[in-house]
């Protein structure tokens, strides 16, 4: 598995680490801080060979000294980190160097890895899934508490999509991630999307597009695509970038928890969506394999958005599933 690989790789580059600041401490009689630089120079060199050569083969692409430029920057950080809680814990708690730097290790290991595998050894993407069908049907996909009390917008988005020449069909589905999987499933849709009730129809035939022109697998009505609008206090804005910020070690999309969104729907056929996720955008995003995902600027009020309100340690419980789907991917 990829994480006792690269768990592996950090601890040859733990030793590594160690012998070289000793070596330069001890032997060499430099000052213990200038021996941590060096030695963490020299295990960031090694650890990356190894990593590029056994922990994330399948994952190279393009030059490799544009990788090690990416992961040489990261371990820069990760160096820096590692400096500052040996400085201090052995300055200011006295702690013996030697095991400062072993907590300075653990504590950069986190950053060096969530940033690694987003930024140096990305997910390699397919190629747009392209639709087969010359006339795509589309299926849409409403969550809501009471179906009575959504009978309007679900004429709206009929409208809109007839409006526009899209064969179609639209399910009303329990306001639970669970009924919106599996409505995923019972569709008979090429393109598959979700709307809350609180959104507008009117923006539906911008999401579509990218897919039935074979341009994009996945499209977002997004909260912080260039041209949106959030309209949200202060807390609520504080809380979306909070959780926003928590999964970005798993997409590249800036808002990873959408509650508007459509995707050719073969970009999950044989995926596992877990059906006690926090946000099936979420899970689409991770688990599907797609080659494209746009994000589409739109306006959203907090006050009326119900979407991703669940508690706050499922969303984390979710998090912990996905980092980890992910790391073994």
């Amino acid at each position: 598995m990829r994480v006792f690989k690269f768990s592996s790789v950090g601890l040859i580059g733990l030793l590594v680490n160690e012998f070289m600041l000793w070596f330069f401490t001890d032997s060499v009689g430099l000052f213990y801080l200038v021996s941590s630089i060096i030695a963490s120079i020299i295990s960031i060199i090694s650890n990356f060979i190894i990593n590029d050569k056994w922990t994330f083969r399948e994952r190279r692409s393009g030059n490799i000294f544009k990788r090690l430029v990416k992961y040489c920057s990261i371990s820069a950080v990760t160096a820096l980190i590692i400096v500052s809680v040996l400085y201090i814990l052995t300055d200011f708690l006295g702690i013996y160097y030697l095991i400062s730097n072993i907590f300075g290790v653990f504590v950069a290991f986190y950053w060096s890895y969530s940033s690694n595998i987003r930024w140096t050894w990305p997910v390699k993407l397919g190629e747009i899934r392209k639709l087969q069908n010359k006339n795509p049907n589309v299926s849409v996909i409403i969550p809501a508490s009471n179906k009575d009390s959504v009978k309007g917008f679900v004429e709206g988005v009929s409208s809109v999509l007839e409006e526009n020449n899209i064969d179609n069909d639209i399910m009303v589905v329990d306001d639970e991630n669970s009924s919106v999987l599996k409505g995923f499933s019972d569709v008979r849709g090429d393109v598959v999307g979700v709307i809350h009730p609180f959104h507008s129809p009117e923006a539906i035939p911008e999401l579509i597009k990218p897919i039935m022109n074979n341009e994009s697998d996945l499209v977002i009505g997004s909260r912080y695509a260039e041209g949106s609008e959030l309209n949200c206090s202060f807390g609520e804005r504080i809380s979306y970038r909070f959780k926003s910020l928590l999964a970005r070690g798993l997409t590249n999309v800036k808002d990873p928890l959408p509650g508007f969104f459509f995707f050719n729907k073969n970009l999950i056929k044989g995926v596992y969506l877990d059906s006690g996720c926090y946000s099936p955008g979420l899970e689409v995003l991770v688990r599907g394999k797609y080659g494209n995902a746009r994000e589409v600027p739109y306006s959203i009020n907090c006050e009326q958005d119900m979407s991703n309100r669940s508690s706050i340690f499922r969303y984390f419980k979710n998090l912990i599933k996905l980092y980890w789907y992910r790391i073994n991917e």
